[in-house]
């Protein structure tokens, strides 16, 4: 406990007040156009906390700092995008108080990009064991029993909303908590810096951008910094949304404009022959809609059956198939791909 308590914890920090692009008069759709979008942090944080201490020889050495340098200045010089939801350990956390005269929703954006797990393992470098905070500098960074940082004046924003009268908390943890998101734009400033006395903390810059809290499904905006010119455009292929799904079917079937058509439907062809591996197992027939997040580099980040089967094994079964399917690589950001599957008996 000692140890980990003298483990380098990062920190990261950003530029108070408005921003230099917001200043600009830049709209965060403006921003968000020619920003990079994040899936996995570690990647792009590595360079940062890399030490090459361990190199064997001086060369080795020099070549490993000159990279970390090189990669360094190229993450300085992009945006980065990430999205989070509601309690998955991130910067995103909400309140419901469905007690008073007009229920009401607090929309809280933490100062922390995840603020429960570490977000880099043990091989991550001199700081492997640190939880990434970002924005503000924390007035106090405690660590508690079990590993758990307890950390002061690290929010960013808070916003409330009024909500409808008939809303009760299992409704409101049902239908609206779901489909809240937060999007930040940021991007590294400069490298790790220890502060702190007693316990060494390691601090890594971070400059804030812009922040969007919002409901992808019913597209209401609860806050953006800078602020949006337009509305926030509700994904119609998403089949998580409550209005885009029909009973658990698809009727039609349209397809993101970055995917080629031809391509997607032989894909999914090529799945529906093998729906008799899920019939064998389970010995189930029946009408499987699936949802899937599909991401640039052509990968399916996402597959979750949607319906009455939905939690059943047989649907699991079809989620795995469809997980291992590779689409085409596309330009632009991660897409929803709804699609239908029978499972028949043969």
């Amino acid at each position: 406990m000692r140890a980990f308590r003298f483990s380098l914890a990062l920190t990261l920090l950003c530029l108070t007040g408005e921003t230099a692009l917001a200043a600009q008069g830049e709209s965060f759709e403006k921003l968000l156009g020619r920003s990079v979008e994040v899936y996995d942090m570690r990647g792009m944080l590595l360079p940062f906390v890399k030490t090459c201490e361990r190199e064997r020889t001086p060369f080795r050495r020099l070549f490993c700092e000159a990279l970390n340098e090189r990669l360094k200045a190229q993450h300085q010089s992009k945006v980065y995008f990430q999205s989070f939801e509601v309690d998955t350990g991130g910067p995103l956390g909400v309140r419901f108080s469905p007690n008073l005269a007009k229920p009401e929703m607090v929309i809280k954006v933490k100062g922390c990009l995840t603020c429960t797990k570490p977000m880099l393992g043990r091989r991550g470098g001199d700081i492997s064991k640190a939880r990434f905070f970002l924005f503000r500098e924390p007035k106090s960074i405690r660590v508690r029993r079990g590993g758990v940082f307890d950390l002061a004046g690290i929010d960013i924003s808070e916003t409330k909303a009024v909500m409808p009268k008939k809303m009760s908390a299992k409704k409101f943890q049902r239908d609206v908590a779901p489909h809240l998101r937060l999007d930040l734009l940021y991007r590294p400033v400069a490298g790790v810096t220890q502060v702190g006395r007693r316990h060494r903390y390691g601090v890594l810059t971070f400059e804030l951008l812009g922040h969007r809290v919002y409901d992808k499904c019913s597209g209401t905006v609860y806050a953006a910094e800078p602020k949006m010119k337009g509305k926030y455009k509700v994904d119609r292929n998403d089949m998580t949304c409550p209005q885009n799904l029909a009973r658990g079917k698809v009727k039609k079937i349209v397809l993101p404009p970055k995917l080629p058509e031809a391509t997607v439907r032989r894909l999914m062809a090529d799945v529906s022959a093998d729906m008799h591996t899920c019939y064998n197992q389970f010995g189930v027939t029946g009408d499987y809609t699936i949802n899937m997040v599909v991401m640039p580099d052509g990968r399916v980040k996402e597959a979750r059956s949607l319906g009455d089967n939905a939690e059943t094994p047989t649907a699991h079964c079809v989620e795995r198939l469809v997980k291992n399917v590779r689409f085409p690589r596309f330009s632009g950001r991660r897409v929803h791909v709804p699609w239908p599957f029978k499972i028949e008996k043969k």
